[in-house]
């Protein structure tokens, strides 16, 4: 999965045209929720069917994905050779950066849905209905990033609701308007940020860019699930407010600084 993810994001930054990025982005989502939903009971299916048959039928549809793609994905230009006037240093500073806001969304994130899932554990089948509409709420908020046309503005909008409904959580409020604000927030920061991390770094970097966001959220989560799960409630909020609002200020001030290069694509 490691060397699949990137690749499959960088991808996507290729094939659909830049103003398109949050909607390819909520179809990749939609699809996954939609999968992941519904993990438990297809993985019970296919174990059913006995190792050979599941193995048989895993392996048919990752050859048939690689056929369709290579009929539908597009030519690939030959490149001018660079000058090494043209030649840009490395992004440091927003390598940090990323890695930063990695682990303070994951960590912020994984709160909230400890909290969340405390909430719905007297309501059946409370949390698949939740990521259910996550999914659904995938092409909308695509929609929304496009529309607006500041995916720095949307992820930043996005975390501030996430902050408000972990406050709200911690202190006792259960409301329907606090589910969906968690839809929204979490939609938005699934299909804004890809997009975002494609326009802001170029070249090389895009790969190395969204490798090591999604190293970051994985480190971040085993060091989540072997330490911070195992503490109290109160130091578990403690620590999901400050990592929202950490992301959240980093969203604001860090990349609203940062120029993103007006590209045109197919469609506009």
């Amino acid at each position: 999965m490691t060397l699949f993810r990137s690749p499959t994001m960088v991808l996507i930054g290729q094939c659909a045209p830049t103003n398109q990025l949050p909607l390819a982005m909520g179809v990749l989502s939609l699809v996954g929720g939609i999968v992941a939903t519904f993990r438990q009971p297809m993985g019970k299916w296919l174990l059913s069917l006995g190792s050979l048959p599941a193995f048989l039928l895993g392996s048919v549809v990752l050859l048939g994905a690689s056929l369709f793609l290579s009929r539908v994905l597009p030519p690939i230009e030959k490149k001018e050779a660079i000058s090494p006037a043209t030649v840009r240093a490395f992004p440091w500073i927003a390598m940090v950066n990323i890695a930063l806001f990695a682990i303070s969304t994951t960590w912020g994130t994984r709160v909230l849905m400890l909290v969340l899932t405390k909430q719905l554990e007297g309501i059946s089948n409370g949390l698949m209905g939740l990521q259910f509409l996550l999914a659904l709420m995938a092409l909308p908020a695509g929609w929304l990033i496009r529309k607006t046309g500041h995916p720095v503005a949307s992820l930043t909008t996005a975390l501030g609701l996430l902050v408000l409904t972990l406050f709200c959580l911690l202190n006792g409020f259960w409301l329907p308007a606090i589910a969906f604000s968690w839809l929204l927030g979490s939609s938005i920061l699934n299909n804004g940020l890809i997009p975002l991390l494609l326009e802001i770094l170029q070249g090389n970097q895009t790969g190395v860019g969204i490798g090591l966001y999604f190293g970051c959220v994985g480190l971040a989560g085993d060091v989540f699930t072997r330490y911070w799960s195992t503490q109290s409630s109160q130091i578990q909020g403690g620590l999901g407010l400050a990592m929202l609002v950490m992301s959240t200020l980093l969203c604001a001030r860090y990349w609203q600084g940062f120029r993103v290069p007006n590209k045109k694509g197919a469609g506009d």
